[in-house]
């Protein structure tokens, strides 16, 4: 089972979307929604963890019975 990107309260962006951080490592952080499209990471650019979001089904669950 992948991580997954966790949900950083307490900030506000322009457009509402929400900012992301990185599970591993807590030291990197993203903004990613509507207006942020072209944000969306597989893995953290900082300690290279390969993660998803909340939303995403990973293939390893996917298989279970």
């Amino acid at each position: 089972m992948k991580n997954r990107w966790v949900k950083v309260n307490g900030y506000v962006t322009a457009g509402g979307d929400s900012v992301w951080e990185c599970p591993v490592c807590r030291k990197f952080r993203h903004v990613y929604g509507i207006e942020h499209m072209d944000n969306h990471l597989e893995y953290c650019p900082q300690c290279g963890a390969m993660l998803l979001y909340p939303w995403e089904k990973d293939n390893d669950e996917s298989n279970e019975s």
